[in-house]
């Protein structure tokens, strides 16, 4: 959503709740200078001189609004505002069927405070949540609660979030999703999403980028996809030759697509782009299509690694996905997207069951 203020400046909703701001601001009357406040608060933004500093207008101004808003809507402070709204877009959400059922999430940590913040914004946005606190645990946890994604910190004190997503690996395969919190990153996102993560987030978190980045992985509309996602796919680049692939360079989430540097530059993928393609699994007397984005790349080939770009899977079609999912399966795969290895020892890493000692 895109709405003017009173100075004649343009602001811009969160992509992720743009029609959801839409309703709600319509179904309360609100005006337009309304409007930029609620999605103030919907951005983090709630202390009133904040508020005024990010929308150029006095506190006092922003505090006659609050007034109005409160009667318009309600409710007796912005927590409430905030809270109205959510409710209203998981409503929304629900009943759009955003999702084919309400997913279920896991955060795991150390932090009891850091969890509970996490669960409680995630919950507000209509996902059913449960933490916990003791890492050594989470795996069996994950189990038996059937969730769709677990979040963890990737560094704690008493075991790492790598080793928990091995664990996790190898009790229950390419299941769940697992997003990796991290601050000062130990591990890069190639190696994260090569032992099976599905990517990281940074601190300090924005809970309304985590949940997008959770919805992106769920929902199948590429449509709803991409606006979760806030990425534009109308003008993917095509890449029109088969690229030959090892059967290790598949994922469940992703490939690894073996380009060098000339090839990136005269294709233009940076991290990001948008891609069509065409992938041939070497040995294999099949090809499938599929659209990808470039979640990281390698310029150039160091060690056992080639260079290249890992491509996560946006879209595949249902008859290419389930030859995909066989070939998964044949090769045991629990890399969401492989890391490119050229040697026999790191391939292998990529394409086994990931034991706790590995």
């Amino acid at each position: 959503m895109t709405s003017k203020n009173d100075s004649g400046k343009t602001s811009h909703a969160p992509s992720v709740f743009a029609s959801e701001i839409d309703g709600f601001t319509a179904s309360n009357k609100l005006s337009r200078r309304e409007t930029d406040i609620v999605v103030a608060l919907i951005r983090n933004i709630t202390n009133s001189e904040e508020v005024a500093k990010a929308l150029g207008i006095s506190t006092h101004t922003v505090n006659n609004h609050l007034k109005s808003i409160f009667e318009k809507t309600s409710t007796n402070s912005k927590t409430e505002i905030l809270s109205s709204f959510l409710r209203y877009a998981a409503d929304r959400m629900q009943h759009r069927q955003v999702f084919a059922r309400r997913p279920k999430v896991l955060v795991v940590g150390e932090e009891p405070v850091l969890c509970s913040f996490i669960a409680n914004g995630l919950r507000d946005r209509g996902i059913r949540t449960f933490t916990s606190t003791e890492p050594e645990q989470a795996a069996e946890l994950a189990r038996r609660l059937h969730v769709d994604f677990v979040i963890c910190d990737i560094n704690m004190a008493d075991r790492s979030g790598m080793d928990l997503l091995k664990d996790l690996r190898r009790i229950n395969g390419a299941w769940p999703g697992v997003l990796f919190i991290v601050a000062q990153p130990t591990h890069s996102l190639e190696e994260c999403m090569h032992f099976g993560a599905t990517g990281t987030i940074e601190k300090p978190l924005d809970i309304d980028q985590l949940f997008r980045t959770i919805a992106g992985h769920l929902v199948e509309s590429l449509e709803e996809k991409s606006r979760l996602l806030n990425i534009d796919m109308s003008s993917p680049i095509h890449i029109n030759l088969p690229c030959q692939l090892k059967a290790s360079d598949i994922g469940t989430g992703g490939a690894f697509v073996p380009f060098d540097a000339a090839v990136q530059k005269r294709n233009r993928l940076t991290v990001g782009t948008i891609v069509d393609i065409t992938l041939a699994p070497v040995g294999g007397s099949t090809t499938f299509k599929v659209r990808g984005r470039v979640a990281w790349r390698r310029l150039a080939s160091e060690a056992s690694l080639q260079a290249g770009i890992g491509l996560q899977f946006l879209d595949v079609h249902d008859a290419d996905q389930r030859m995909i999912d066989d070939l998964l399966v044949n090769q045991n795969t629990a890399s969401y997207i492989p890391i490119g290895a050229s040697g026999n020892e790191v391939t292998l890493r990529a394409v086994q069951p990931i034991s706790a000692e590995a």
